[in-house]
């Protein structure tokens, strides 16, 4: 069991940092391209992106979900309909989000805190960003079906692939072309568009499955219910940082301006990859607690999250002391002003506090949602991001400042935790409850 889960947790790890890493490489090449103003403008555009991936990630989390436990049930049928229906949601996902996000993002951007020429360069990004919408969608979806249909080492590839791809072509649109802002969000774009196309003719090669829409709605729509249930943890915890993000740079805003932002935007270049490299060990295995939960044996599904939880501790144990070393260098990457590296030393250290911590939260998520307990995984997501995490950027920075804002990360990750084990002592009480009675 515990060689199964390295083999599905290690190349979702990869999969997931590289994806983390994608926000990091347009810094990077905007950073060093247009300075502060242009890390500041991505960092207050990103939330959109974000939205787009998130809903992708949901859905297609959702479906490998149910795939995974009719599997584990020997419906194969049932499991093959999941993911014609996923792939249909998909494609109603991407276009409805390229409609209702093309008319909102001027008003949206405003909210985030884009003025002057910080606006004009996140208008700029954003547009580009929601034209290659529906391939965002499906790009960020089937790396999760990938990994639910036993393809792992693919899923990884796929993204490494992607990653190879945004690269190379934020280097040429911005520094052969000189696209601008317009550049990164191209490279970005194109890069979803192959993982889109490779990932379906993976899922269709391994499958047999194509997009039948007429076979899809004649199946169950309650089923496609289930799947919108099943994904809307993992659509929160792909959200939560952006929610979180938007609190913040609002809080940056506030206390520390423009350039406060631009910190802020370096600090989550480093968070954000992080936290997608802890969470790859929930999302590695969530495939497999799932499939033991369908056929219903307790006792794989512990050894699963006993094996998990550890290389989770080790994982967290090499980020910390990788951040130790790497922390006062990372700044001048990014093109940032001295002041900006000052700034973003002293609060990088407070910030990685929560990397010991950040790891467990985002896997009691993926725990509840693999055996559908969709009630906690749902508090634990949105309790997160829309309560603790806001709450706390708002009370911090009254007594420390702009430090408070740095403190916030951490002081929420441990009381996520802290949440999580008042949740499971309640249940085993109502347990005990419902035995004796």
């Amino acid at each position: 069991m515990n060689r199964l889960l390295i083999k599905n947790c290690v190349p979702a790890i990869i999969a997931l940092t590289l994806t983390g890493l994608y926000s990091v490489i347009d810094g990077l090449f905007i950073g060093n391209a247009q300075g502060d103003n242009g890390l500041a403008a991505i960092n207050i555009a990103w939330p959109v992106t974000a939205l787009i991936t998130a809903a992708g990630t949901g859905i297609g989390t959702g479906g490998s979900i149910l795939y995974a436990s009719f599997c584990g049930k020997k419906k194969q049928k049932a499991a093959d309909s999941v993911l014609l229906q996923t792939q249909l949601l998909f494609l109603i996902t991407g276009i409805a989000l390229l409609l209702v996000l093309g008319i909102c993002k001027d008003g949206l951007l405003s909210l985030f805190g884009a003025k002057g020429i910080i606006f004009t360069l996140a208008e700029q990004y954003t547009k580009v960003i929601l034209l290659g919408s529906l391939f965002q969608v499906v790009g960020a979806g089937v790396i999760p079906l990938l990994r639910s249909i036993g393809m792992a080492v693919s899923a990884m590839v796929v993204t490494i692939i992607g990653m190879i791809i945004n690269m190379t072509a934020n280097a040429i649109f911005l520094f052969v072309f000189h696209m601008g802002i317009r550049g990164t969000a191209c490279g970005t774009v194109l890069a979803q568009s192959v993982v889109c196309v490779a990932g379906l003719f993976l899922i269709a090669k391994k499958t047999g499955v194509w997009i039948r829409c007429a076979t899809v709605w004649q199946q169950s729509v309650y089923r496609i219910g289930r799947i919108l249930s099943m994904g809307v943890a993992s659509f929160g915890v792909a959200m939560s940082a952006t929610i979180v993000l938007i609190f913040t740079n609002r809080q940056c805003l506030r206390y520390g301006g423009t350039k406060a932002v631009a910190v802020y935007a370096v600090i989550s270049y480093l968070v954000f990859p992080v936290q997608s490299l802890l969470q790859g060990v929930g999302e590695g295995a969530l495939p497999l607690m799932s499939f033991a939960y369908g056929k219903g044996d307790q006792k794989e599904l512990r050894c699963i999250k006993r094996g998990a939880k550890f290389l989770l501790a080790g994982l967290s144990i090499l980020v910390l002391v990788a951040a130790a070393f790497s922390i006062p260098v990372i700044g001048t990457w990014f093109g940032m002003s001295k002041t900006g590296c000052q700034l973003f030393v002293h609060g990088m250290k407070i910030s990685a506090l929560a990397f010991c911590m950040m790891g467990f939260v985002k896997f009691h998520i993926a725990e509840q949602s693999a055996i559908q307990n969709v009630k906690e995984a749902f508090l634990l997501t949105y309790g997160e991001s829309l309560l603790l995490a806001p709450g706390l950027l708002f009370l911090l920075p009254i007594k420390l400042g702009l430090d408070g804002i740095w403190w916030s990360l951490p002081g929420t990750a441990a009381g996520m935790l802290l949440f999580y084990y008042l949740l499971q002592k309640g249940n085993q009480a109502k347990e005990m409850r419902n035995d004796c009675e």
